[in-house]
């Protein structure tokens, strides 16, 4: 029985050894795979430094950290005004009140994308700031969401039922 024991404790030993051999042989010998940089959206082209891009990299991690809970609360109350727009008879001051929480959110995600896009701004060169901003605005223009909404100077178009009245929906 003692002789069983110790050729199983050998048998064991060995089978691990041979593993973490085989396991170190195969990390030393097989290429790793570099894994690519995280993607810098409005940085491509810039020529960025080692230590700017590390920079603009803790920058948009805090970032993302800060407003990932803003988010999700932002996503949470769209789905409650969806829900409450599609009650059988909708509470109108629930909808405004929902609403007004959406705006709350919307305001302090803009706050916090405008404070990191200005600590960007002070890690980058004057020139690197130029053609990021111009990478910004070159976004903004392709992006339009509104301006087929927007009508005869925003005033609405010839199909808007309401053209040259107060829009019964507009809040105010």
């Amino acid at each position: 029985m003692k002789q069983r024991a110790l050729l199983l404790a050998l048998l064991f030993s060995a089978t691990v050894n041979i593993v973490l051999v085989a396991t170190l042989t195969a990390r030393l010998l097989v290429p790793s795979r570099r894994e690519e940089p995280p993607p810098r959206p409005f940085c491509d082209g810039l020529a960025l430094s080692a230590h700017q891009a590390q920079a603009i990299d803790s920058t948009r991690h805090c970032f993302a950290t800060e407003v990932g809970g803003v988010c999700l609360a932002l996503h949470k109350e769209r789905q409650r005004l969806v829900d409450l727009l599609a009650a059988e008879e909708p509470d109108t001051q629930a909808i405004a009140a929902c609403m007004d929480r959406i705006d709350s959110l919307q305001s302090i995600l803009q706050r916090r994308a405008v404070a990191a896009i200005m600590h960007e701004r002070q890690i980058l060169t004057p020139e690197q700031a130029s053609a990021y901003f111009a990478m910004i605005r070159a976004r903004l223009n392709v992006d339009v969401p509104c301006q087929r909404l927007a009508g005869a100077g925003g005033q609405g178009g010839e199909d808007c039922p309401v053209a040259g009245s107060e829009c019964p929906n507009q809040r105010r």
